[in-house]
């Protein structure tokens, strides 16, 4: 018989890692570079917007806090929004007599760290500023807003504040925004009674491209953003 032969064994040689060519390369760098610069803007759009609506709910909890301080307390806080001239800061502070009530209440300017509670637009590292309020006149230094120790927020002398007429019916507010961005006349007022859905639309529109921010003080100290 026959000795069976052997099998041949076959080994296969292993293939070299082939590289890329310089043309995929060159359209890879190409594409990266084509995302990046089409994300790297919305990220740095978004980050800041997130920072704004921090700063936003940062003011309104300030509200919140001023207006338990004053009710717990039983004494009236004083409330000055700085705009014009420059960034802006919006102050809490105490009245010098301790007043219970706004009328009889002495208004002196806090020094440094003499405020209850200070937020300074300078401080926050953000491109807005505060550009205005309504009433014009009020909630300065000079006629700080004041809220009552029935958490009330009345102007200087005790009274209902009311709009000048851009928003009726709106007891005090003021707006932020970024001041390199020309505002369209009208994105600080109210929409107009019945504004339609084009209407809302446009103004929403407008707001958003000039970082339009808006705080509304109601009568009863319930501080909330608008945009």
């Amino acid at each position: 018989m026959r000795e069976a032969m052997p099998k041949r064994t076959h080994t296969r040689c292993p293939r070299k890692a082939q590289g890329f060519t310089l043309v995929e390369l060159m359209i890879v760098v190409v594409i990266v570079g084509m995302l990046a610069a089409l994300v790297t803007p919305t990220v740095s759009r978004t980050i800041k917007e997130n920072s704004t609506r921090g700063l936003n709910r940062q003011i309104v909890q300030a509200f919140q806090e001023a207006r338990a301080y004053a009710m717990g307390r039983g004494e009236v806080v004083f409330v000055a929004v700085e705009r014009g001239g420059g960034p802006g800061r919006v102050q809490f502070f105490r009245s010098e007599n301790r007043s219970l009530t706004c009328a009889e209440g002495v208004v002196t300017a806090p020094g440094a760290g003499e405020a209850l509670i200070e937020i300074d637009m300078n401080a926050t590292g953000l491109e807005h500023a505060i550009l205005g309020a309504d009433p014009s006149t009020e909630g300065t230094i000079a006629r700080p807003l004041c809220i009552s120790p029935a958490g009330r927020v009345l102007d200087r002398d005790g009274r209902t504040l009311s709009s000048e007429g851009a928003c009726p019916g709106y007891n005090f507010r003021f707006w932020m925004a970024n001041p390199t961005q020309p505002l369209d006349a009208g994105v600080s007022d109210c929409p107009s009674m019945g504004a339609g859905e084009d209407e809302l639309f446009e103004l929403s529109v407008q707001r958003q491209l000039a970082s339009f921010y808006m705080i509304h003080i109601p009568f009863n100290g319930q501080a909330r953003v608008i945009q």
